[in-house]
């Protein structure tokens, strides 16, 4: 493999590394934005419903999300840490190669 190609790969794999690991460490947050997001259609839901069961539903809903939103901001720091260290942790994480199937050049003999 050429030193170029070589060096390319390792920036490449430098990236990937720094993305997967900005996202598993703001997954929390980002979960708790998402939920947010959610809550804003269930209040939407909410304005145009009539049937007084689907009413009590959706506030209950809300709420739920809500609080669970809340809960999650609060915690995020040490679930991201927790989900990675499991992640880690799991049997078939040390059955991945180092290298991709298809970083690898094969030379013609």
């Amino acid at each position: 493999m050429s030193p170029l190609l070589a060096g390319l790969l390792r920036i490449a794999r430098a990236i990937g590394r720094w993305i997967l690991d900005v996202a598993a460490r703001r997954g929390g947050k980002w979960l708790a934005d998402y939920i947010d997001e959610r809550v804003v259609v269930f209040r939407k839901r909410l304005a145009a419903v009539k049937a007084e069961w689907r009413i009590e539903f959706l506030r209950g809903r809300i709420k739920r999300w809500q609080a669970a939103a809340r809960w999650l901001r609060k915690n995020a720091g040490g679930l991201d840490d927790k989900a990675i260290a499991l992640a880690c942790a799991h049997p078939e994480v040390a059955k991945l190669p180092e290298v991709a199937v298809g970083e690898i050049e094969r030379r013609a003999a």
